[in-house]
């Protein structure tokens, strides 16, 4: 029988940590002749709250977690359990991010530099991050055209023909 421990070494996910796995034959779908073999995996602590427990092929083992992440997720929520993004996915905050941040919404979405000196901005942004200085829209109008100017260069570079 092919041994789920040894297998399980290779699966760098701690997604499957939430399941019980198990190994199983089963007659291929295409042909009754021929049999393979696939990994069950069955939810360790609440089965109840999926479907059907989960399969994949021991060849695909390579195959991504995603369906994994999503049937954890919804056992989770059924137990009551939500968990946060993780800090380590967000952008660490620095006043260059900001700055380059409020020229990208003001180019991208052709609004005014001066929508930065708003009072609801401006108390939006004392709310998420406290003493938070928030730059003159001089300052945002003169990052836009360094960035223009920059990479109207690169632009012009990339498309050069010798």
């Amino acid at each position: 029988m092919y041994d789920v421990d040894a297998a399980r070494k290779l699966w760098r996910s701690n997604v499957y940590d939430h399941y019980n796995i198990a190994v199983s034959r089963m007659k291929d779908t295409f042909s009754n002749q021929r049999q393979k073999i696939v990994f069950v995996f069955t939810c360790a602590t609440h089965p109840e709250h999926h479907i059907a427990p989960l399969m994949r092929d021991r060849g695909k083992t390579g195959d991504g977690t995603t369906k994994f992440l999503k049937d954890v997720k919804r056992c989770e929520e059924k137990q009551g359990i939500y968990q946060p993004r993780s800090a380590s996915s967000s952008l660490p905050y620095s006043p260059e991010t900001h700055r380059a941040l409020l020229v990208l919404r003001c180019a991208k979405h052709a609004r005014p530099m001066n929508e930065i000196l708003d009072d609801d901005y401006q108390t939006e942004v004392e709310m998420l991050r406290p003493g938070t200085v928030v730059p003159h829209p001089t300052t945002i109008q003169r990052d836009l055209v360094n960035i223009y100017e920059h990479m109207s260069d690169f632009v012009r570079n990339y498309f050069l023909v010798y």
